[in-house]
């Protein structure tokens, strides 16, 4: 029986999210292979772990008096529980998958300390989740391989406050109105408004400030039509999904169109979408380019918008909502073969890390190294 760590919680405002995609997760593996580890990150980023944690109910009543601390040790591939300043050891670990969203998991930052365990990780590593949360640096990635991005303006908090009245003239007079404004480093439609005007722009960027210190500004497009695909990676190939068309009765889609459903408790989405063969080509290419060329690992979704025949990526999601399963699968019993296939890549690359020369022999230490000129 193999222990699989799976991450979630967090101290981003994504944090309910994941709770739930983590959740979902760690009751889907395989209970005969496999023994699914919550490891539910509270709000201050203490670690706790603890078998009332695999119910959803739990967290109605958000005490963990029931659960106990755990911790992670660079170098080790065990798992600690921490009382009273003493570690017990409680299991040797063979695999983690990251289920949190937004900071704190989806930016990298797990992928590192999982790393310097030599921890398997079925989830995206450090740089593709370190670009991929960032909006800015996302664009910028996406423009060097030739991925079309929507005219936009970045802006930084400070420089904002010191020049507001100027900056949002600026911003303005390039993009025109309407502007989509979202945090950079943020999800979930959280903190994102369309603005019609100088006075919106303002307000909405003090409120995105409140969130992130940057800030990414959009041209808007009208009549665009929104297709999200995820992909993932099996023995070298990777899998494309068939396509969603989310939609909206507002604007722009928001976290109650994502996570809450319409009033009549229906899906916002169209699964599978009727999209034209030669489009379906040309995104599916596009998506495969994007998790090739920064070699993404584990479950991602990517988000397109299209304008007629212009393609723009408009975000990457290395954690996405439910990992995105139900893009691929529509059975639970599907989802756990998908993960069982996950943690073994994750292992096998692993094994690929660990094999490689981590050392080279020279006689810099033996020798007078103060004499060495830098």
């Amino acid at each position: 029986m193999e222990n699989i760590l799976v991450f979630y919680g967090g101290t981003s405002p994504e944090r309910d999210v994941s709770v739930i995609t983590g959740v979902f997760t760690l009751n889907s593996f395989d209970k005969t292979k496999f023994k699914a580890i919550p490891v539910y990150i509270h709000y201050d980023g203490i670690f706790y772990t603890g078998d009332e944690l695999k119910n959803l109910n739990f967290y109605k009543q958000r005490e963990l008096k029931k659960c106990y601390r755990v911790v992670l040790l660079p170098g080790s591939r065990k798992l600690y529980r921490l009382t009273k300043n003493k570690l017990k050891e409680l299991c040797e670990v063979d695999c983690a998958i990251n289920c949190l969203h937004g900071a704190g998991g989806e930016d990298g930052t797990l992928a590192g300390i999982l790393k310097n365990c030599r921890i398997p990780l079925a989830s995206p590593d450090l740089f593709a989740s370190a670009m991929s949360i960032d909006k800015h640096y996302t664009k910028l990635a996406l423009k060097a391989i030739g991925v079309n991005q929507v005219e936009y303006v970045k802006i930084k908090r400070d420089g904002f406050f010191a020049h507001s009245e100027g900056s949002c003239r600026v911003i303005g007079n390039r993009l025109g109105y309407p502007i989509i404004v979202k945090p950079a480093n943020l999800g979930s439609s959280i903190g994102i408004k369309r603005v019609n005007d100088e006075k919106e722009l303002f307000s909405a960027l003090c409120e995105a400030f409140n969130y992130d210190c940057k800030a990414i500004c959009e041209k808007y497009i009208e009549n665009a039509t929104e297709l999200n695909c995820a992909a993932y990676s099996a023995d070298g190939t990777i899998v494309i999904s068939e396509f969603e068309q989310p939609y909206t009765e507002h604007d722009i889609l928001t976290f109650d169109d994502k996570y809450s459903g319409s009033k009549s408790g229906e899906t916002r989405k169209n699964f599978p979408a009727d999209v034209a063969p030669d489009l379906r080509d040309k995104v599916r290419t596009i998506a495969s380019k994007i998790y090739s060329e920064f070699d993404f690992f584990g479950l991602v979704r990517f988000d397109f918008l299209i304008d007629g025949n212009i393609v723009y990526l408009n975000e990457i999601n290395a954690v996405p909502g439910s990992l995105a399963y139900y893009l691929f699968c529509r059975k639970i019993s599907e989802f756990t073969e998908l993960l069982t296939g996950l943690v073994r890549d994750a292992e096998k690359k692993q094994r690929e890390t660990d094999n490689r020369v981590s050392s080279f022999q020279s006689q810099v230490l033996s020798g007078d190294w103060q004499s060495i000129k830098k």
